[in-house]
């Protein structure tokens, strides 16, 4: 090997290491993003990078030049696919055939061999590099080379046999070895890429996990906040009905008191017992839910009958308040059958209705159902009450919250919205409420029929 030939392969290698960082900087961070457009100007600065190479090899005859653009092809392929490494191809194929002398069938035919030969790798091989690096990219070196060495036949017959004794040794000793070592360069700067990336994902999990910490934090501390708030509502909710009834009971004992106080008594008495099972019947249906044994009992629901007897129900209660009671029913006969569970039915109208009595003090409450644009039976309980806050629509579904105002303490529970939603949702339909505060609430659901 002559001090030329030495010169030009450390002048190679300098360009090589440049290469590698061509991979490093516009490819790896790109990845899958990459454009068409992108691609093909990668392609041309490889095709730029290979041309450089050529302008600096070493001669072994005139005419007749080597380099170590086979290298550098066979690493673009097996590294940037296709696209990149045909337009590299192109390129450094135009301008060695721009160069001529002896060599140029040879030269070209180094050119498109040595790529075609990564892009096969890359396609065929490429996943087997993982577990074995050094392996794969020395047969990858081993091949490009033997091809590369056949392709000096290209020549004259006289030339070739010298051009083969002259490179053979050079070809196994340099060529191979830094194809191999070219290869781990641009294959560890792709695992500090990975490294790069799972720190970030690291990172980004840790800071959203600490985020959703958080969040579960403050979750579970207004939980027991409501928790500590329903308890000591509940414990007066239940006491109330409680008094009303044993005090009422002793007043009874009284042998003078007229029929009519009598039935007045016994009406209150009845009110309160009433409000009591009320209160029960969530807490029951609350801790069924919570425990996975409620379930739904099925049958074919007559809703114009269920309005009917909601509205007989709860008539004396509103008009004692001074409300209006209307409803409403959009399917006559027997169109207005679903079929759904009748109880929940019944539970979810019930908690909606007692709800807006609760939160209104004039005008009127109305109730029914229409048949919506996607086919589907619409039920809503609308009032012209206080309303609820738009920020607090959500809220007011979640257990033991209550709509409350500092100038108006309401009672209950602050289960009768949950159970409802709950019922709802069993039976696969949704809840939602339309409300402005101060102006009314209207809570709407659906409920499919199954079949």
């Amino acid at each position: 090997m002559t001090l030329s030939m030495l010169l030009g392969l450390l002048q190679n290698t300098a360009i090589l290491l440049a290469f590698s960082m061509l991979y490093d900087n516009l490819w790896i961070n790109r990845g899958k993003r990459l454009t068409l457009f992108s691609k093909v100007l990668i392609g041309l600065l490889i095709g730029g990078i290979g041309i450089i190479l050529m302008l600096t090899p070493w001669t072994l005859v005139p005419g007749l030049v080597f380099d170590t653009r086979s290298i550098m092809l066979s690493i673009a392929g097996l590294f940037f696919g296709f696209i990149p490494t045909v337009i590299a191809i192109i390129v450094d194929v135009c301008y060695r055939w721009y160069l001529g002398g002896q060599g140029v069938y040879m030269g070209v035919n180094t050119i498109i061999i040595s790529g075609l030969i990564g892009i096969l790798w890359h396609k065929y091989r490429f996943g087997r590099l993982e577990k074995h690096k050094n392996s794969e990219l020395l047969m990858l070196g081993l091949v490009v080379h033997f091809v590369m060495l056949l392709g000096a036949f290209l020549l004259p017959l006289s030339l070739a046999i010298q051009t083969v004794k002259t490179i053979a040794l050079p070809l196994v000793l340099v060529y191979v070895p830094a194809t191999v070592l070219l290869g781990r360069l641009m294959y560890k700067q792709y695992d500090n890429w990975l490294i790069k990336v799972a720190r970030e994902q690291l990172l980004e999990s840790e800071q959203k996990l600490n985020h959703e910490l958080l969040a579960a934090k403050e979750k579970a501390e207004e939980s027991d906040r409501l928790k500590m708030a329903f308890l000591a509502n509940l414990s007066h909710e239940i006491r109330t009905p409680l008094n009303g009834i044993l005090g009422f009971a002793d007043i009874l004992k009284n042998p003078v008191m007229s029929s009519e106080e009598i039935r007045e008594y016994l009406t209150l008495i009845r009110i309160s017992g009433v409000r009591m099972l009320e209160i029960m019947q969530n807490l029951i249906d609350i801790s069924k839910l919570d425990s996975g044994t409620m379930s739904l009992h099925r049958s074919n629901v007559n809703l114009n009958e269920r309005l009917d007897n909601l509205y007989y129900l709860f008539l004396g209660e509103v008009t004692e308040k001074g409300l209006d009671l209307h409803y409403k029913k959009a399917l006559p006969g027997d169109d207005a059958i679903l079929y759904c569970d009748e109880e929940k039915i019944n539970t979810i109208f019930s908690n909606l209705i007692k709800n807006a009595i609760k939160f209104s003090e004039k005008g009127k409450i109305e109730f029914g159902y229409i048949k919506n644009e996607e086919g589907l039976i619409e039920f809503y309980v609308s009032d012209e009450g206080i309303g609820i806050p738009d920020e607090r629509r959500e809220f007011v579904f979640q257990r033991f919250a209550q709509n409350e105002t500092e100038k108006m303490f309401r009672e209950g529970t602050g289960l009768g919205l949950s159970v409802a939603k709950s019922f709802v949702e069993m039976m696969g339909g949704k809840i939602w409420i339309n409300s402005f505060s101060g102006k009314g609430a209207e809570v709407r659901f659906t409920i499919p029929s199954s079949s």
